[in-house]
């Protein structure tokens, strides 16, 4: 039984001192920004109107009219239920401007949202 034990604990201590802290297995962790929407019968509310390239953008998109609204950005298309909300989440990896609409059958309002 000793002999067992002496084999098996520097086994067991070298796979403990092998296993890095927590953290340390990435180089680089995403970022997570959330941007609160609103989309209005004649306007589109942004709580932040820029991101940092490389994060990932959770848009909490809200419509506050009584209309079905599409929602599109970066080339995505949502369709949001009048006084509903809906998840959005866009990765960017690249700098640059890039234009948003929301749509109903009869409107359209546009805009830009900045990655730095």
């Amino acid at each position: 039984m000793r002999v067992v034990l002496l084999v098996a604990l520097p086994i067991l201590a070298a796979g403990i001192l092998a296993v890095p802290p927590n953290g340390a297995a990435t180089t680089a962790p995403s970022l997570i920004v959330g941007v609160e929407v609103t989309l209005m019968q004649r306007a589109v509310r942004f709580s932040e109107k820029r991101a940092p390239r490389g994060t990932y953008v959770q848009f909490n998109v809200r419509n506050a009219t009584a209309k079905r609204r599409t929602f599109s950005l970066a080339g995505r298309t949502i369709s949001v239920p009048a006084r509903r909300g809906r998840l959005f989440v866009i990765f960017f990896d690249a700098r640059g401007r890039y234009p948003y609409v929301s749509r109903t059958s009869q409107t359209a309002i546009r805009g830009i949202f900045r990655i730095d």
